[in-house]
């Protein structure tokens, strides 16, 4: 009985090492192939989307459109509008949708551009190094998903800023303009006496920026 035994241990170790070798070989093959993979569909990516305004702005809107919501059109007024607000947080040292001085994305908007009947932004903050991360970044977040995909705004302006931490910052800004009928019917009952048209604009409702009305 012993004798037919011993074989079948004998046996059975060899399978067993083998076995073990298998896993080895794995561990060793395929295992940094998928890595390597990974890492090349990554790096790709990554090139197929810098972290550039326009690439932020055809993320954004790549979002939009899968939604089944108009494009964004980029606007130089609102461009500039995001600018100043983002250099001004780099100054001040500030991540926060209103500045020390109580200013928020009306107070910006409104500098830069008139007629402009609601505004919000987005913010963000990280070590980017791809458009997508900052756009899949917000869609992650309800709110700022909310703002992004919001169907009334036609009119957007992105900047991208370098914090003192070393991170990047992201400000962008979204706006709707009063129709030319609107400006019009407005005129006869908020004229001044230089006839400028005067045009209330409201901004905020979400997390946590509060409805403001602006007459400009």
């Amino acid at each position: 009985m012993k004798k037919i035994l011993k074989p079948l241990v004998i046996a059975s170790s060899v399978l067993i090492a083998l076995f073990i070798m298998a896993i080895g070989i794995f561990a060793l093959i395929i295992v940094p192939n998928k890595q390597a993979a990974v890492a090349a569909a990554y790096s790709a990516r990554v090139q197929a989307h810098p972290l550039t305004t326009a690439s932020i702005l055809s993320d954004v809107n790549e979002q939009r459109m899968a939604h089944g919501i108009r494009p964004l059109s980029i606007n130089g007024d609102i461009v500039k509008s995001s600018e100043a607000k983002c250099a001004d947080m780099v100054a001040k040292n500030y991540y926060e949708h209103t500045g020390p001085d109580g200013k928020t994305v009306g107070g910006w908007v409104g500098e830069t551009t008139k007629n402009w009947k609601s505004a919000n932004e987005n913010l963000n903050k990280g070590n980017f190094v791809a458009s997508f991360e900052v756009v899949d970044s917000w869609m992650n977040s309800p709110d700022h998903k909310n703002t992004m995909l919001d169907a009334k705004f036609t009119d957007t302006g992105i900047a991208i800023c370098d914090y003192p931490d070393g991170q990047k910052v992201i400000v962008q800004q979204f706006v709707l303009y009063y129709t030319a009928e609107e400006i019009q019917a407005a005129q006869p009952k908020y004229s001044n006496v230089s006839n400028r048209t005067t045009i209330c604009s409201t901004i905020g409702g979400s997390y946590g920026i509060p409805i403001t009305t602006y007459c400009h």
